[in-house]
């Protein structure tokens, strides 16, 4: 039996990331995440969010994503709220 997909719209995604709706419409923007159209709704495969956020965030990214975004975020305090050491990977505690 297949997996079952889950998919976000960006008010779900916003809530999962801790961002604003805002935020995240610009994250698909500027194409950091890839969003579907599905029956004229923004989606967003949580399989996709995942994964961005196990391979793209890394401190120079979450910089250059604050950057992008013009947040007043030090990406520092993300890494250690989440958890994250300096290349982004999970330090269990």
């Amino acid at each position: 039996m297949g997996k079952i997909e889950a998919y976000l719209s960006p008010r779900e995604l916003a809530r999962y990331l801790g961002l604003s709706v805002e935020d995240v419409n610009n994250l698909i923007e500027i194409g950091e995440l890839d969003s579907l159209d599905l029956n004229g709704s923004t989606k967003v495969r949580k399989t996709e969010v995942d994964r961005w956020l196990d391979e793209e965030v890394e401190l120079s990214a979450l910089e250059d994503l604050v950057n992008k975004l013009s947040l007043d975020v030090n990406p520092s305090d993300v890494v250690e709220d989440a958890g994250l050491g300096e290349a982004g990977e999970h330090n269990e505690s």
